[in-house]
């Protein structure tokens, strides 16, 4: 209120302040989880209906005749222009914006900006879909202007800008209401602390310290690496040129080199008599095979058919619910009890449908721009 709770001053019979409390009891059960807002949802309506200085806000734009109960003729306003500064709209519009609706979990300005939703919703179109009386919660058209203080430009000899004052969403109001939560508003929130600072990087010189310290401790790795090769050829080239040596008589000859019976193993042992044993076994299967081929091949085919006969009982499950849910698993049995009880739950497919040579359709969407809708639901076939 202007001039606070007992100071304000209403232009209004009984009659028409119940009427505007009842007209005010939808928009406050949608902002009630704000009261600031609310107050000053209600506190513009209250202006531009009952302030004393309507005449210095408000410029009549449309009237018409309405006979009353006893035959009485008299003019009722049907349309008005609204002139109202840019500080108290934006400011009534903060309060507004982030009120949720818990039923729906969407925004409470999105039912009062029309098809703009909370997304696109501004002030201007905020205070437009109020005085347009085709959204069926109007009474009347009410034409808002929105200008800059202190601006003249665009206002009718003799008319100023309404310029009340718009709690924020953190405030309390003058009747009591508390100030909005966190939920529903910004800057009621607790500040969040500033992270502490990151640590200074680790450098040597210009360098990232740790690839530096990476590429000194790869470089000793890798010399040490070439070490052990290098030490490991020399030692293997000398015990080679020194077996090349004993294997010459004192004539410089070549002598055979004989194995002593304690240079066997056991494992040389075992690995000769196994590779005696299948070489042995392999030729006789083989020989064998050899010999008898017009029984070898028919047996063999009989074999196979009889261990292929299993194959007429064979049950291919396309199922994914049965390929990737164990029969005895909770979610089989929730979903067994389900169909039992309920009807099936069916399985989502996606269909997509195309209509090559039928037209197609722009749509020009507010949201999300230029639309192309093919020729399955051309406009020519839905009207």
């Amino acid at each position: 209120m202007d001039h606070g709770e007992g100071e304000t001053l209403a232009c209004c019979s009984i009659r028409q302040l119940n009427s505007l409390q009842t007209s005010l009891m939808l928009s406050r059960a949608v902002l009630i989880r704000c009261p600031s807002c609310a107050d000053n949802f209600a506190h513009l309506h209250c202006a531009t209906t009952c302030s004393p200085n309507q005449s210095q806000i408000l410029k009549i734009t449309k009237t018409t005749n309405i006979t009353q109960p006893g035959g009485i003729d008299k003019e009722a306003v049907v349309a008005y222009e609204a002139y109202i500064s840019t500080s108290f709209s934006d400011a009534s519009f903060r309060s507004c914006k982030n009120v949720r609706i818990p039923a729906t979990g969407g925004y409470a300005i999105a039912t009062m900006c029309g098809r703009y939703g909370s997304t696109l919703c501004t002030p201007q179109r905020w205070l437009d879909f109020q005085g347009d009386s085709s959204n069926g919660l109007a009474p009347l058209d009410i034409n808002f202007k929105l200008l800059p203080d202190g601006q003249t430009a665009g206002l009718p000899p003799g008319a100023v800008l309404f310029a009340g004052r718009a709690l924020n969403c953190n405030e309390t109001t003058p009747t009591g209401g508390e100030p909005c939560s966190c939920q529903d508003c910004e800057q009621s929130c607790p500040a969040v602390p500033q992270p502490p600072p990151l640590p200074e990087p680790f450098v040597l010189g210009d360098l990232d310290g740790v690839l530096v310290i990476c590429i000194i401790a790869f470089a000793c790795l890798l010399f040490f690496l070439l070490c052990y090769i290098v030490f490991n050829y020399t030692m293997h080239y000398r015990k080679s040129k020194g077996k090349a040596k004993n294997t010459k008589d004192q004539n410089k000859n070549e002598t055979a080199h004989k194995i002593s019976p304690k240079d066997v193993t056991c494992s040389d042992k075992a690995s000769l008599a196994t590779q005696e044993f299948l070489g042995s076994l392999f030729q006789t299967w083989g020989t064998i095979m050899a010999q008898y081929p017009l029984i070898v091949l028919p047996v063999c085919l009989v074999v196979v058919l009889v261990f292929t006969v299993g194959l007429k009982d064979i049950e291919l499950t396309t199922d994914p619910v049965q390929l990737w849910s164990a029969p005895q698993s909770r979610a089989m049995r929730e979903k067994t009890f389900h169909d039992a009880h309920f009807d099936p739950f069916y399985r989502t497919n996606q269909l997509i449908l195309t209509a090559p040579d039928r037209p197609y359709h722009y749509y020009d969407s507010l949201l999300f721009g230029e639309q192309n809708f093919s020729g399955i639901i051309s406009k020519g076939d839905i009207i």
